[in-house]
């Protein structure tokens, strides 16, 4: 009896850790999209590009990011992989190879989008989005470090 309770608690408490790591995903990839959001509302209230083109660059732009999402995260597995201390000399240098790989396919990624966004507009207003994306970006700095004062 008292090994069948001590089981059922500690089912209990692994199904509890498990539901609450993917109560914060949920909420870490909420938080994301919210800023992603924002940070597409604020290049439309820019006005550097039509509606037509706003409708591509907002598609593509919101597909870049899921891409750029999952090479990042697949980084940082690979980097926390390192940090084992039983690693060996050969295990360590194929994940700095696979993390090189993941880096090298971000900059690929990077690039291919950057034509895809040259294809939308104009040299001149792709400029114009990546300092409103700069200009976001600070303002979320600034506002972030203000909150936590």
């Amino acid at each position: 009896m008292r090994k069948t309770i001590l089981l059922l608690c500690a089912c209990l408490c692994c199904t509890v850790a498990v539901l609450a790591q993917n109560v914060q995903g949920v909420r870490q990839d909420k938080e994301r999209t919210c800023i992603l959001d924002d940070e597409l509302k604020y290049i439309k209230d820019c006005n550097i590009l039509t509606s037509a083109q706003y409708a591509d660059f907002d598609k593509s732009y919101r597909e870049y990011h899921a891409k750029k999402n999952e090479i990042k995260h697949e980084i940082r597995n690979l980097r926390r992989q390192t940090r084992d201390k039983d690693l060996s000399d050969e295990e360590l240098l194929l994940l700095i190879n696979k993390i090189d790989s993941n880096q090298m396919a971000l900059a690929v990624l990077n690039q291919s989008y950057h034509y895809k966004y040259l294809e939308i507009m104009s040299a001149k207003q792709y400029v114009q989005i990546n300092k409103a994306r700069r200009d976001f970006k600070r303002a979320a700095l600034e506002k972030l470090k203000s909150s936590k004062k």
